[in-house]
């Protein structure tokens, strides 16, 4: 065995040791492997960063170039006869996450684990109990730490099996998604042990409620749990009270409740709770708060502590989108989703004259109604000046709105802007061109917004790198397309999606 082939088996039987990993690196420099080793160097740097730490983008455009270069030579352990194997994400310098079907893990799963440290499996569909059977006698599942059923057709009675028959002892994230485990099933899982392991469970649309979450809540076995989705499970008042009084949930941080049916009363009782106070992030997007639910949530002098907040489709007015600027915890927002309230200029003047500034670094104001005078009022918030991720789409927003605040000085160091659907014509493409923040964006989306050839041509000489440009349904001609696509066929743009164009 070579040193080399030893270090990649250390690395396999310890794959949380990063240390191993950067001493691999150095062997791979060694034997002139040196983009390799330097893939390795990069995501683990990556691994360490906040999503938000301007540190990162250096690091994933390098990323990205380096995987678009050797992806394919290095996924080869992953290629049978010349065909790939599945599809597979890199993560810390390795492949970590393998999607893929289950005859085809059962032929080469073996093989692949023993050459590369794969951390995190998906299966596609797993209604077939002979294939089930045989996928739940594989040893390898105890050597992933995250495994993600979601939408794979398992049954209940065979989700229960697969408790009874693996110890699963490496498991720290469950995804169970849109399977109708029920009480049932999920009282199964509170009883194995890997509960006592597990730092993230998914339980969006599977039939969870009343007695479920009564008994979750009760457990005493979730005290590694960070995050909770607990989305679409049509989750009302009593629930809530179940969660809000929740004892056994010490190292909980996030909590995902979309799409259920939360509405004041509800939201009042999870904003009261003494035991949620660690909260850092509160999911409850397309919940039927109203503007009394978002109130209360704003009086709250217990979730102080949180620094995400998604309240989109929640039927906000502007007198609670006043109140959420004085919230106790609004000066630590770095997240906020406002996305789908039809709130208007005014919502977006009572923000700016709030009592507190938030120092966000992702904003959602898409499907609001904003118009250029929104778009002014907003350029002049001191709570922009640290944005990087920033969503306007489907609004009425122009070039005379999207000038000034683009220019603001209070604009933060966008990489994300995304525009869809405002009807900014080939003005808003000359402004986007001639924003001096443009060469910083990793990510533009402008499509069906009336850009013609002229916003184009000037759009498409100033970019120097991108990684991503939606820039379909506009009113481009065929020659404009063609000089986007000459510019990510030389790299100045990574992907390009120009699609079908509308007649002008």
């Amino acid at each position: 065995m070579s040193s080399g082939e030893g270090l990649l088996l250390d690395i396999i039987e310890n794959p949380g040791d990063d240390c191993l990993r950067r001493i691999y690196a150095d062997w791979l420099d060694d034997e002139g492997q040196h983009d390799r080793a330097e893939l390795v160097r990069v995501q683990l740097d990556l691994a360490a960063l906040d999503d938000d730490d301007p540190r990162r983008d250096p690091l994933q455009q390098r990323e990205g170039q380096l995987l678009r270069r050797h992806q394919t030579e290095w996924l080869e352990p992953f290629t049978v006869r010349g065909e790939r194997v599945g599809w597979v994400h890199f993560h810390r310098g390795f492949p970590s996450q393998w999607v893929l079907d289950v005859p085809a893990f059962l032929c080469h799963g073996e093989a692949i684990f023993s050459r590369t440290p794969l951390s995190s499996l998906r299966f596609g569909d797993l209604s077939s109990e002979v294939l089930v059977d045989q996928l739940w006698q594989s040893p390898i599942l105890d050597r992933v730490e995250e495994l993600n059923l979601e939408g794979s057709n398992l049954s209940v009675w065979n989700f229960v099996k697969l408790l009874q028959h693996r110890p699963l002892s490496q498991l720290r994230r469950l995804t169970l998604n849109k399977l109708p485990i029920g009480h049932m099933g999920l009282s199964a899982l509170l009883r194995h042990p890997i509960s006592l392991r597990l730092n993230a469970l998914s339980l969006i649309h599977c039939d969870v409620r009343g007695n479920a979450i009564e008994e979750l809540c009760a457990c005493p076995n979730l005290g590694e749990l960070v995050t909770l989705d607990l989305g679409e499970n049509q989750l009302g008042a009593i629930d809530m009270q179940f969660l809000g009084s929740a004892r056994h949930l010490p190292a909980l941080r996030e909590l995902k409740l979309n799409g259920n049916r939360i509405g004041p009363t509800a939201v009042r009782d999870l904003a009261q709770s003494s035991r949620l106070r660690a909260l850092e992030a509160l999911h409850l997007g397309f919940n039927p708060l109203g503007s009394d639910g978002v109130e209360e949530l704003a009086r709250t002098s217990c979730l102080t502590q949180l620094d995400t907040l998604d309240l989109s489709h929640t039927n906000v007015s502007v007198g609670a989108t006043a109140a959420l600027s004085r919230a106790a915890f609004f000066p630590r927002l770095r997240r906020f989703d406002l996305s789908g309230n039809q709130i208007g200029g005014d919502a977006i003047s009572a923000l700016v004259r709030g009592q507190h500034v938030a120092p966000l670094t992702f904003l959602d104001l898409s499907d609001n109604d904003l118009d250029d005078d929104a778009a002014r009022t907003l350029g002049t918030w001191s709570g922009l000046s640290r944005l990087r991720r920033l969503v306007l789409s489907r609004n009425r927003i122009r070039a005379h709105g999207l000038r000034p605040l683009l220019f603001s000085p209070f604009m933060g160091p966008l990489i994300e802007l995304r525009l869809n659907q405002n009807p900014l014509g080939d003005m808003g493409g000359q402004v986007l061109a001639r924003w001096s923040g443009l060469k910083r964006l990793h990510l533009l989306e402008v499509a069906h917004s009336r850009i013609g050839d002229v916003g184009a041509s000037e759009l498409v000489d100033a970019i120097n790198r991108l990684d991503w440009l939606n820039i379909r349904e506009n009113q481009m001609s065929s020659t404009s397309v063609q000089r986007l696509n000459e510019a990510a066929d030389t790299g100045r743009i990574g992907q390009l999606d120009c699609g079908d164009q509308l007649e002008a």
